[in-house]
């Protein structure tokens, strides 16, 4: 049981330690599981510095590249066979129209009945799973059909491969036993983060030797929602009834403020282990908690924060839930000039064909008059108006007419865009964005796509950029 702040990580590799010098047990015996690319990468890094060389011969690894090594192994999959985002949803969507079940509302209730149908597959009660996006009964139709499509297309998700490893032990003895014994130490980071399946796959695993070390912290258990089940931790002596407990209750990060504060926000908690965490940090720490009526609100306080204080930027870190929100912080750093390095990489949205598309519009609605901004917006939508008629470098919607003069169709659609472009000058960028979507068939051109992964890509971009346009009072602002 490690607390918050406790040296989780540092207890880890020196057990490794222990194991490898001490115990002369073999290294490439070793397995070393957590739950995700970065954490394993930090976990051999961590290794190397206390064991050298041997550590290049124990297997860091997550739980799906460590189920997906033993599937390549045995059926000899690629990733070619690992499905991907596109054809997940295009999959779903034949399996809502094969089941007559009615479209849904939109891409957002497509992406959760996704999120729903990789919950049930990892969910110990799978008969009694429970949707909010649509009704149980319709729910349990699309879910079958769903998984038969991706079975006969031999495509596997990343909730497949627990599945298939489980069905692959329970029927091949000796595919089992051959993992048995490469595995003899198994040692799990994060263990409050595993899901049902995992847990019957690492015993199977360990069955024989029961060589292992879980190390985890109930309270921190935030992944439910994709079927962790943080009983499993409280329930491991009930399982492994020999199994010895220690618990790290010294946090050597935070203040005393924050650790009292926080002891007694989870202790509210009903299912959890009870235990005293003691701050050995000597500095008290403080606590400032506020509300903010919307993001932009946050923000806006975050950065007045960050410029009114004496505290070098290097010392100061925001911590945040979804990359999409990271993104729209980076932005508002940059537009005043603050300085800031990121984990992750941050994609730039307006480097999209739709956020392009549509902040050309709005420097058509400024007065803007270049032919090369015409020419990248007047067929999108389609309005099968001619390059031809755009020659100068200028263009003139006079000129664009009287080359259709012989097509009133065309003529109506170039007059249309005109009123169009003239109405969004007289909006704010929220407002015009809503029109150019909705009232000029944008988003409609956008869905129409072909590639239905570019068209979910196009109408995600789309509606960020709605989004990020709330609060700006003319186009000039948000251009810039």
């Amino acid at each position: 049981m490690a607390g918050p702040g406790s040296g989780k990580t540092f207890t880890a590799t020196q057990r490794l330690k222990h194991l490898v010098w001490d115990m002369k047990v073999e290294p490439d015996s070793i397995l070393s599981i957590t739950f995700t690319r970065l954490a394993a990468l930090e976990m051999r890094s961590r290794a190397q510095t206390v064991l050298g060389d041997a550590a290049g011969a124990i297997h860091f690894s997550t739980f799906h590249s460590l189920f997906f090594k033993i599937l390549k192994n045995t059926y000899r999959f690629t990733s070619d066979n690992i499905i991907k985002p596109h054809v997940k949803i295009q999959i779903l969507k034949d399996a809502l129209a094969e089941e007559n079940i009615e479209p849904l509302r939109g891409t957002s209730d497509v992406l959760e009945l996704l999120n729903e149908i990789s919950a049930c597959k990892c969910a110990a009660d799978r008969e009694h799973f429970s949707s909010r996006v649509i009704g149980d009964e319709e729910f349990a139709k699309i879910f079958g059909s769903y998984c038969r499509k991706c079975s006969s297309l031999k495509l596997i998700d990343f909730d497949d491969m627990p599945l298939k490893c489980r069905e692959l032990f329970k029927t091949r003895e000796e595919v089992l036993k051959k993992w048995q014994e490469i595995f003899k130490f198994i040692q799990i980071d994060e263990f409050q983060d595993i899901d049902p399946v995992q847990f019957e796959l690492i015993k199977m695993l360990a069955d024989g030797h029961k060589n292992i070390f879980a190390v985890g912290d109930d309270d921190q258990s935030i992944y439910s929602f994709r079927g962790s089940d943080n009983t499993i931790m409280l329930d491991f002596k009930k399982h492994y009834p020999e199994a010895q407990t220690y618990v790290l209750s010294d946090n050597y990060r935070s203040g005393e403020t924050i650790v009292r504060a926080a002891s007694l926000v989870i202790s509210e908690n009903k299912t959890r282990i009870k235990k005293d965490i003691k701050s050995r940090n000597p500095g008290r720490g403080s606590l400032n908690i506020r509300c903010f009526k919307n993001e932009e609100e946050e923000r806006k306080s975050i950065i007045a924060e960050i410029r009114s204080g004496d505290i070098r930027l290097s010392d100061i870190c925001v911590l945040y839930r979804t990359n999409s929100l990271c993104e729209r912080m980076a932005e508002e750093l940059s537009s005043v000039g603050i300085k800031f390095r990121c984990r992750e990489k941050l994609a730039n949205i307006y480097e999209s064909k739709t956020a392009r598309d549509l902040t050309d519009y709005l420097r058509l609605a400024t007065g803007v008059k270049l032919r090369s901004t015409m020419l990248r917006i007047m067929n999108h939508p389609y309005r099968f108006i001619s390059r031809e008629c755009v020659r100068s470098d200028e263009f003139d919607f006079n000129i664009m007419k009287e080359y259709h003069r012989y097509d009133k169709e065309t003529v109506k659609r170039i007059e249309k865009l005109e009123r169009d472009i003239g109405a969004l000058g007289r909006m704010k960028p929220y407002g015009a964005i809503h029109y150019i979507l909705n009232g000029m068939g944008y988003l409609r051109y956008i869905r129409s796509d072909k590639d239905k992964h570019r068209a979910v890509e196009g109408e995600k971009a789309a509606l960020e950029i709605l989004a990020r346009s709330k609060g700006y009072k003319s186009h000039g602002e948000f251009l810039n």
